[in-house]
């Protein structure tokens, strides 16, 4: 067993994707390292695990629309660009973090945050990536499905 003055051993950096998503009680960064699990799309990584979250903590906020999981999960399953998302690329022996520019304050999510889940601290730069960018409908649809106040940017 290491002493109390052991460091913890560095996380090694890992590629992966990431979605910012509101939650009733705040905002949560979800992600996935690529060096954990194997590659996904941002609709897959939506599909498979963001939804089960999302549906688990709405369905009491969307129930006289949606009374039943299944209704809130078929509902939100195609809005996979309503929330800031972004992916980190190894380029050489850096890493990039490919972003749509649409994170705001409330949201709490920070560049340090994000580089920390991926363990790229200071090997890391932000880049701008239209093809991150919120979907002006699908963000739309979402917030108008769970009574969502807050606003981002969108395309």
């Amino acid at each position: 067993m290491p002493s109390i003055n052991t460091p913890m051993p560095k996380t090694a950096g890992s590629e992966g994707i990431f979605y910012v998503v509101p939650f009733p009680m705040d905002w949560c960064q979800m992600t996935v390292r690529f060096d954990r699990c194997p590659e996904l799309g941002h609709p897959d990584f939506w599909e498979a695990d963001i939804l089960k979250s999302l549906v688990k903590d709405w369905h009491l906020e969307a129930y006289e629309e949606y009374p039943t999981r299944d209704l809130l999960h078929a509902a939100l399953l195609p809005l996979a660009y309503a929330c800031p998302r972004g992916r980190v690329a190894k380029v050489g022996r850096r890493f990039k973090v490919y972003h749509g520019n649409d994170f705001k304050p409330f949201m709490k999510a920070s560049r340090r945050d994000i580089e920390t889940t991926f363990g790229i601290v200071g090997q890391a730069c932000w880049e701008f990536d239209d093809h991150e960018r919120c979907q002006l409908l699908d963000k739309e649809e979402f917030r108008r499905m769970l009574g969502i106040k807050e606003d981002w940017d969108a395309v």
